[in-house]
Order: structure tokens, then C-alpha cells, then sequence
């Protein structure tokens, strides 16, 4: 499958937006000097489903099934909004005392994202 000018872009324009996620949440979230693992680890993830999503969507046959997650600037802001409030959520439950449901919201998100990050590569694969 060749280079198109069009795939360039969207690859271009979902570097751009993840960099943007990471930057942003990293900024933003993070008032410690040393970030908590599972926080990077929720900001990874969505930008990995985010990058594999913006793939997949680049190949012909394959589109996007949640409907709240339209073109790019919908979907990294739906994504960035999720990922403020799982983390925000996170923070709130360990500040009053739940330590493991924070430790456990963040797991699940961790999981279901990178799940649906593994499944976009999937089938981005074999679209051919």
C-alpha cells in the first residue's frame, strides 16, 4: 500500500494531537516532581489507543465504531477529557483515604485502553 499524501497527514495530525495529550496531561496533572507510575502509564495508554486508532482509520474499510469519537480534534479531546478524569478520579480517591480503588481505576483503564490499542493494530494489520 503506498504513501498518500492524505495518510501522511493523519499520521502527521495523530503525532501531533498524542504529543500534544502527553504534554498537556503531563503539565497540567503532575504538580509532583516525580510522577506517579500509574498516571503515566493511563497517559501512555491513551495515546497509544489514540495513535493506533488514527492507523487503523487510515486504512480502507476500517472506521471508527464509538460515535462519540468523530474526526481527530472530536477524538483527542474526548481522549483527554477521559484521561483528566480518570486520573483526576484517581487523585480524589487516594486523597480520601481509598488507596486501592485509585490503584484499581487506573489498572482497569490501563488494561481496557491498551486492549483497545492492541485491537486497533490488529485489525489495521489486516486490512491490506
Amino acid at each position: 500500500m503506498a504513501l498518500t499524501r492524505k495518510r501522511v497527514g493523519r499520521f502527521a495530525w495523530s503525532c501531533f494531537l498524542a504529543a500534544g495529550l502527553v504534554l498537556i496531561l503531563t503539565a497540567a496533572l503532575e504538580t509532583r516532581a516525580c510522577a506517579d507510575t500509574l498516571d503515566v502509564m493511563v497517559i501512555t495508554s491513551a495515546v497509544a489507543d489514540l495513535g493506533t486508532t488514527e492507523w487503523a482509520l487510515g486504512r480502507p474499510g476500517l472506521h471508527e465504531l464509538n460515535p462519540l469519537m468523530g474526526d481527530p480534534p472530536r477524538r483527542a479531546v474526548v481522549k483527554t477529557l477521559g484521561t483528566i478524569a480518570v486520573i483526576g478520579g484517581g487523585r480524589y480517591l487516594e486523597r480520601h483515604g481509598h488507596r486501592n480503588w485509585s490503584r484499581g481505576l487506573r489498572i482497569v483503564v490501563v488494561i481496557a485502553w491498551s486492549g483497545l490499542a492492541v485491537n486497533n493494530a490488529v485489525k489495521a494489520r489486516r486490512v491490506r
